[in-house]
């Protein structure tokens, strides 16, 4: 019995971290386009500054918003995706693209970065 309330409780914690994802997704917003950042593969270089987004989620002690540097990726359209040099394995791309859309030197897309 011990052992089915443990197992319970556990499915019940990794639901709540999923929900909380699901319902307060990681974004930055960005000279009007929000960008969900997603983890890459490589490290993205980051080439010229643009400016300062403000990214928006919930992490552990819950909703968080923050400035965060956004750079271009060269050779990438900043309206489909941009890189921070403050995280190099992290790619934002924006709404309406998608990873697929990335030049192949990205490489490959891990998934939607957790905060």
């Amino acid at each position: 019995m011990a052992l089915l309330v443990s197992a319970l409780a556990a499915l019940a914690l990794v639901w709540s971290a999923d929900h909380e994802v699901a319902t307060c997704p990681t974004h930055v917003d960005f000279h009007g386009v929000s960008y969900t950042p997603f983890e890459t593969s490589v490290e993205i270089t980051s080439a010229e500054d643009l400016g300062t987004g403000n990214e928006h989620g919930c992490g552990g002690k819950g909703p968080y918003s923050q400035s965060v540097a956004m750079s271009s990726i060269p050779g990438v359209d900043p309206r489909l995706a941009v890189a921070s040099p403050v995280s190099a394995y992290t790619v934002y791309v924006a709404t309406g693209a998608a990873p697929l859309d990335l030049p192949r030197r990205i490489g490959t897309v891990i998934g939607q970065r957790r905060s």
